[in-house]
């Protein structure tokens, strides 16, 4: 079935609404964000793509569900050395097409050549790993998901969390939440998250702190999203919407698995109406939570592997840019 880009969006929003509306509305998050699945390059989809493939390993297109969750096009196979295997079928992704035209426009002392950028996206086609033939052996060891019965230290995310240089507050008990007003992060505890029926602690711990830490990226000296929308407002349910994705796609870059916050099911019947209403709202929801993901990768080191996120947040044009790496990290 060949779907254009605009009907694979439409078809995850669909999907999502009808998740949010099930009796186990926590479905929603955990049905895309405990599976890591990345390029043949280890690069690990998010935004849009994670939806996407996440629709299609849980059989969305009467395909069954894959083993392996790492995808390459008919070239990149190729270019490893490897074959596609005869009757083997390719899934649809999303690519973004960014680029820009000179117009005339009216202005007070004439007309005028002016610079207008545009962006869409059309679809490539992609491979799984099962469908190659050849030696696959160097991706034997590419983990999807951790399990863990308590919190244990990742180091990994722990590094990531102080290279971002946030000011975060332990304190034993209360609740997780991000000040606007003063710019910090107040966290309980490791000793506070213990193990329930859907996460582990490791994970309810990680989760938490990757929703603040993408709230402190909405900050007007950051990403500058709009954080002063009073709760029960639909601009405070879409941070949050937007919190809890970039929390995910976090989650999904560093190894943890991602669980939905109870405090959370509040929100659903307005992600659920929002989605409804504005047709783009997942996109520029998944957009936004995943511009947040770039500007926290572009505060680690330069030992980064993706050239493209060594940019330096303190300068101007980092914002600038980033926007646009927002839409080519999907």
């Amino acid at each position: 079935m060949k779907l254009k880009a605009n009907e694979i969006v439409k078809k995850v929003t669909e999907h999502l609404i009808k998740q949010m509306e099930s009796d186990d509305n926590s479905k929603w998050l955990k049905g895309w964000t405990n599976k890591s699945f990345q390029n043949l390059d280890g690069h690990k989809y998010s935004g849009m793509n994670l939806f996407w493939l996440s629709m299609i390993d849980g059989g969305f297109l009467d395909d069954k569900p894959r083993d392996r969750k790492i995808y390459g096009t008919f070239l990149q196979w190729k270019n490893k050395g490897l074959q596609i295997k005869k009757g083997a079928k390719s899934i649809q992704m999303l690519k973004p097409i960014i680029g820009s035209k000179d117009v005339e426009v009216e202005t007070p002392n004439g007309t005028e050549t002016a610079t207008k950028h545009y962006k869409f996206f059309s679809t490539f086609n992609a491979f799984n790993i099962e469908d190659v033939e050849g030696d696959i052996s160097r991706w034997d060891n590419v983990d999807n998901v951790n399990n863990k019965s308590e919190v244990e230290v990742s180091t990994e995310a722990e590094t990531f969390i102080a290279n971002t240089g946030a000011t975060i507050n332990h304190v034993d008990g209360g609740n997780a939440y991000y000040v606007p007003s003063q710019d910090f992060i107040f966290m309980p505890t490791k000793g506070n998250f213990i193990k329930t029926a859907n996460a582990s602690a490791t994970d309810g711990y990680y989760g938490t702190l990757f929703h603040e830490l993408t709230h402190w990226t909405g900050a007007s000296s950051r990403c500058n999203r709009k954080l002063d929308g009073w709760k029960g407002s639909t601009s405070y349910a879409f941070e949050e919407l937007v919190a809890e994705m970039g929390s995910a796609f976090l989650c999904n870059q560093l190894g943890i698995s991602a669980t939905p916050r109870i405090d959370h099911a509040k929100y659903l019947k307005s992600w659920v109406q929002c989605l409804k209403d504005k047709p783009n709202a997942l996109m520029n929801a998944s957009g936004l939570a995943n511009k947040s993901l770039m500007y926290l990768n572009g505060l680690q080191p330069k030992e980064i592997k993706d050239p493209a996120l060594r940019l330096d947040p303190t300068k101007k044009a980092y914002i600038q840019k980033v926007e646009v790496l927002s839409l080519i990290h999907i």
